[in-house]
């Protein structure tokens, strides 16, 4: 039987491909942590593009499955905001159903043949849904419940980061299964009356429905994290050591990604993974649907370039490794993996025997710091320490990585915490200590939610403990949290309880992208509009430059200005007559060129076309007219991209003057687009700007004392302030009732909108520092006049009110609702002090 070889690569997502799926040989689905669904449909016999984009999670998008009822093809999706969507794959617009049950990370999903659905959760529990209604709660796991199947049509089996795997009928266990030495990840029936099952402890095992294991299969390096089973009946798994397996060992295949965190095997045949590169790949053994030699090119560099740490790899001793010459010897199989010392780099070679070469896939490193990176807050650090601050209190994460300045990362946490300056030592102390030496700890249980591996123990000491904590379980990692060597509890570092509100220190920035997936999608739609109008197309010198800018976005070149603005002039000159389903990539490109390039003063010529801003997105992207025709085909997404590019705008002088000259009616638009129910993306990117414009009020009223810079342009502060204060008021009056209400109903422990609502507290609380400085002068009577009616209050009860319950201060902690009372407070309290009487 013929090897896998590479077909396509899928590339689109902004993060870590977590789960694929697919409905026919055709159709692959993808989820990612950058919060999106994407469809995948096939373009001849290799090739797949995304045709459709879901979007509605607030959060990493982590599981799917899907189901098929009565013929129909639909998408199920789970994600970190503890939600389940169900989406009609001919219409992708808005989810047609959302099942709310689970209270953590919905980190799996599978379904059944009459239409059910199945869920895990970090929440310990499954559930099994039935008509999109909860049917059975499975409870008796003591960890996460990472995957979830139906097994011999009669039952279905749960694995956990317990370690166990438990057969349920009708919602009841009936047996529990031990053997695996950590958490438990995989499961796939094997259609003959047994099982397979893998995990953290790299073991594959096949299991007896009774409960014997008749199998164990080694050969992985590191976790597993899925298996599936080919039409052929052959078992597939993938890991964390960069590789999917063919069993029994049949074939490797090394992918350039350090995980290979999901697989999933096609009617056809075709294997298709989700890597932590942001990318999927799809392989095949059909020769027809071999990748092309600039593909496979492609593929085959990225492996060579991938640099592996020694940590992933037993200790390898380099001095005993043979040498290049090694390379002269033929391989015994095909994709044979050998190591071999190249001067100081030791490398990894694997042999095709379809070529008789030996291909270089990949470069042995040290590490630094930790054996994996940390992900926190979208981003990796080397470390992210628990510290504890209050008695009582949620601890608060510290993010570090070992090439940063201890006191930079100390600045940055007491500025995010809001914490008094005299305790910058102290903290850059803990880093320096405690980002040492830091080792696997050995006694702890339960997994990390990316890993399922114990979390990491300093061995530096720490201070004052906050009570015992030997039996807490962190919610995320089912293990404890970071502890030292000589304590059982979270750093401790004593907090003062006097807080003030702190503005933010600079804008916010919306510029994370992919520049190689946005130009192969550019390529894709470049083709389509060619057929239909050879004029308004790209040709390849056009192509070329437009790369340049991309390469200049991601810091992989650095081109003449001339080549740039180039570039750009013609991205704008296109965005305005393409037709308008394939301008995305466009907006793409103007929103991280909003960021990313100086214009030297002439962002108006070559970003905006000569135009106002809100004259530019119009024309660009048709928002206004068609919220205001109710033509909402597909204006959400054009809405974030515009929303986006203007939240970036701020990252320059020259683009503060053109959001100066049209915040009014950016503030306009940003109210038609709230009036229309904008999804989770489209209010995080309307409440960013929002946020930006209050600091850019703020800093040049109160940083600057450029007290003239809106009256030089002509533009009314304190108008642009009161229209601010309104519309950042009512739709923080929406969030904050919106989070309540679901809070009551879903009982959930997290608010979907924690984002949002921070950005609209620091907008109101920005204005509210503005206005309490200026109070003695009458022109800020209308702004303070504004806030006056915006019933705020309402806000402020609603969330006194959650701020009762144990939901709410998990959630965004003492902290946030600390911050929310305080400026809340003294807006009221400066109303009240100066009784109106100023008021017009």
């Amino acid at each position: 039987m013929e090897m896998f070889k590479l077909s396509t690569i899928l590339s689109g997502h902004h993060d870590d491909v977590r789960g694929v799926s697919s409905t026919n040989d055709d159709c692959i689905v993808t989820v990612s942590r950058d919060k999106t669904a994407g469809i995948w449909e096939r373009h001849g016999s290799v090739n797949f593009s995304m045709e459709k984009m879901l979007i509605a999670h607030s959060s990493y998008v982590n599981s799917v499955t899907i189901l098929k009822v009565a013929g129909n093809y639909y998408v199920v999706t789970g994600g970190s905001d503890k939600i389940i969507y169900v989406w009609d794959i001919l219409d992708c617009s808005n989810p047609i159903f959302t099942l709310i049950g689970h209270t953590d990370n919905v980190c799996t999903l599978s379904s059944s043949s009459d239409g059910k659905i199945f869920s895990g959760s970090w929440d310990k529990t499954a559930k099994i849904w039935n008509n999109y209604q909860c049917e059975y709660t499975l409870v008796g796991h003591e960890y996460a419940i990472w995957d979830i199947i139906e097994f011999n049509n009669n039952s279905v089996l749960t694995a956990s980061a317990d370690k166990t795997i438990r057969r349920w009928i009708n919602g009841v266990s009936v047996n529990t299964y031990t053997g695996h030495q950590d958490c438990v990840r995989a499961l796939v029936d094997l259609n003959n009356g047994s099982f397979a099952s893998a995990g953290n402890d790299s073991c594959i095992r096949i299991w007896s429905e009774e409960g014997s294991c008749l199998m164990e299969l080694f050969g992985h390096s590191s976790f597993i994290y899925s298996l599936d089973l080919l039409p052929t009946g052959e078992l597939v798994s993938s890991s964390e050591d960069r590789t999917v397996k063919l069993w029994k060992d049949v074939q490797t295949i090394i992918l350039p990604a350090t995980s290979i965190w999901c697989v999933s095997t096609i009617s056809n045949g075709d294997i298709v993974c989700g890597t932590s590169n942001n990318s999927a790949y799809v392989f095949t053994r059909d020769k027809e649907r071999y990748a092309d030699s600039d593909t496979l090119k492609i593929f085959n560099e990225a492996n060579a370039n991938f640099a592996e740490s020694k940590k992933t790899k037993e200790k390898i001793n380099s001095d005993k490794l043979p040498g290049v010459e090694r390379l002269l010897q033929p391989g015994t199989k095909d994709q044979q993996v050998i190591m071999v010392k190249n001067g100081s780099e030791v490398e990894a070679h694997q042999w095709d025997s379809s070529t008789n070469n030996w291909l270089k896939v990949g470069v042995v490193t040290d590490a630094v710091g930790q054996e994996r990176k940390q992900l926190y807050e979208g981003k990796e650090y080397d470390y992210v320490f628990s510290v504890d601050l209050e008695d009582g209190k949620p601890v608060k994460k510290l993010p570090y990585n070992c090439t940063e300045n201890p006191y930079t990362a100390a600045q940055n946490f007491i500025n995010k915490y809001e914490l008094s300056g005299t305790y910058l030592d102290e903290i850059a102390n803990f880093i320096v200590r405690n980002a040492e030496g830091v080792e696997i700890g050995s006694n702890q249980t339960g997994g990390d939610p990316l890993t399922g591996g114990s979390r990491y123990v300093a061995n530096g000491s720490d201070t004052t403990s906050m009570g015992s904590l030997s039996n807490y379980k962190d919610p995320f990692t089912g293990g404890s949290r970071y502890i030292s060597s000589n304590s059982q509890s979270a750093a401790r570092i004593t907090q003062s309880s006097a807080k003030e509100f702190t503005c933010p220190k600079k804008y916010v920035n919306m510029e994370s992208g992919n520049p190689s997936a946005i130009y192969k999608k550019l390529e894709e739609f470049n083709s389509k509009v060619k057929i239909q109008n050879s004029d308004k197309s790209f040709d390849q010198d056009e192509m070329s430059i437009i790369k340049a800018v991309l390469n200049k976005i991601s810091g992989e070149e650095s081109s003449g200005e001339d080549v740039i603005f180039q570039g750009i002039d013609k991205v704008v000159s296109r965005v305005m007559s393409w037709p308008i389903e394939y301008r995305f990539p466009l907006l793409d490109i103007i929103r991280l060129a909003a960021s990313k390039i100086h214009f030297n003063g002439e962002i108006r010529k070559h970003l905006l076309a000569g135009d106002s801003l809100e004259v530019f997105i119009e024309k660009s992207s048709n928002i206004v007219s068609d919220y205001e025709n109710n033509n909402l085909d597909g204006i959400q997404a054009r809405a974030i991209m515009a929303m986006r590019m203007s939240v970036n705008m701020f990252s320059c002088a020259d683009g503060q003057i053109e959001i100066a000259l049209s915040g009014q009616e950016l503030l306009k638009i940003c109210k038609l687009i709230l009036s229309s129910s904008p999804n989770k993306n489209l209010k995080l990117a309307v409440s960013s700007f929002l946020m930006n414009l209050a600091y850019l009020l703020y800093n040049k009223i109160e940083l600057s004392k450029d007290t003239s810079f809106f009256e030089r342009l002509n533009v009314n502060q304190i108008e642009l302030m009161s229209n601010l204060v309104e519309l950042s008021s009512e739709f923080l009056n929406s969030e904050s009732q919106l989070s309540f209400v679901e809070i009551n109903a879903a009982n959930t422990a997290q608010i979907d909108n924690t984002d949002v609502l921070l950005r609209l507290v620091n907008v109101v609380g920005i204005l509210g520092k503005i206005i309490s400085k200026h109070s003695h002068n009458d022109s800020f009577a209308v702004p303070l006049k504004s806030i006056k009616n915006s019933n705020l209050s309402i806000t402020l009860n609603a969330i006194k009110m959650a701020s009762e319950s144990d939901l709410l201060t998990n959630t965004i902690g003492e902290f946030y609702i600390t911050l929310y009372f305080f400026f809340i407070f003294y807006i009221f309290s400066l109303l009240i002090f100066f009784d109106f009487n100023f008021i017009p």
